[in-house]
């Protein structure tokens, strides 16, 4: 995948593009590691798995998953169509591949643990709940067949990382860890912004120290790219006068969609395996969407 002519470079000195630059760096580089490459999401299970109570309301979330990534299947569609449809097509794409994924992932853990509520109890079903345990089972039991998507890292070991090349601003020819390490830190000091503003003394120090002992994986990027469309916002996505930052958009959107699509894909097939009855009826249909 190429989006920017051979010798192009940068000379605007704008405070936008360099943000939208950034952000697609992060994901080109992940769209790099995925490219070509057949991988699978395993959990080594020696049996399948049993049933689960409240079919229905399971039911009803998957046919939200399957609606909603046929939504991003059409808009990817329309975005090729027409470039000007790019933008706006961005500017949901995370918030629906967070969902269609925490609810994929939320299965997931319902059937690991035995328990429905991880599915259908807001108690059990908050999205930090579910991300500090599918980071576990990345972690863990390191489900993907391609290692780097299991990295993942503490706080700590983040807020230590280090790069002074700039990677973030160069152009992404092949995976970079660094840069993929990057993109995690970024997340985790957004956290560390938002959870200590206005905090201070004992109260700011027991809440750095649990974040800096969190993990963080691919997963997060998901939830950060998700706040950040819901609610911040990315001001540069109406910025599409310049050349260089329409293609960056690109790179942006195109790289994101193949991030999101795949990874869902990868745990549908993994949960189409080891399930049976309606509920693997309805995965079937998801992954034909896919």
């Amino acid at each position: 995948m190429s989006f920017l002519p051979v010798g192009y470079s940068v000379t605007e000195d704008n405070e936008d593009l360099m943000g939208i630059r950034t952000h697609s760096r992060y994901v080109l580089n992940i769209y790099k590691l995925i490219d070509g490459n057949k991988i699978t999401f395993d959990i080594e299970r020696q049996s399948n798995y049993g049933d689960l109570t409240n079919e229905q309301k399971i039911l009803k979330k998957l046919e939200i998953v399957k609606y909603t990534l046929d939504s991003i299947k059409t808009e990817n569609a329309f975005s090729q169509q027409e470039e000007d449809f790019l933008p706006l097509s961005l500017s949901w794409l995370w918030i629906k591949g967070y969902y269609a994924v925490f609810h994929l992932a939320s299965l997931l853990i319902s059937f690991e643990k035995n328990d429905s509520r991880y599915m259908t109890d807001r108690k059990y079903n908050d999205h930090l709940t579910i991300l500090s345990i599918i980071n576990q089972i990345v972690s863990s039991k390191r489900p993907f067949s391609l290692n780097h998507l299991n990295d993942n890292y503490s706080g700590a070991d983040l807020n230590a990382f280090k790069t002074l090349d700039h990677i973030n601003l160069k152009n992404v020819a092949t995976f970079s860890e660094d840069l993929f390490k990057l993109s995690l830190k970024k997340v985790y000091s957004e956290e560390v912004r938002v959870k200590l503003k206005g905090i201070r003394g004992i109260k700011r120090n027991k809440q750095l120290t649990r974040i800096n002992n969190k993990n963080y994986s691919i997963f997060d990027l998901f939830h950060y790219y998700r706040e950040r469309f819901n609610y911040s916002g990315f001001q540069y996505l109406d910025c599409e006068d310049l050349p260089y930052n329409s293609l960056e958009l690109k790179k942006f959107y195109y790289s994101s969609y193949k991030i999101i699509s795949s990874i869902a894909t990868l745990v549908v097939n993994y949960l189409i395996g080891k399930t049976a009855g309606k509920i693997n009826a309805e995965l079937i249909e998801i992954k034909q969407i896919l």
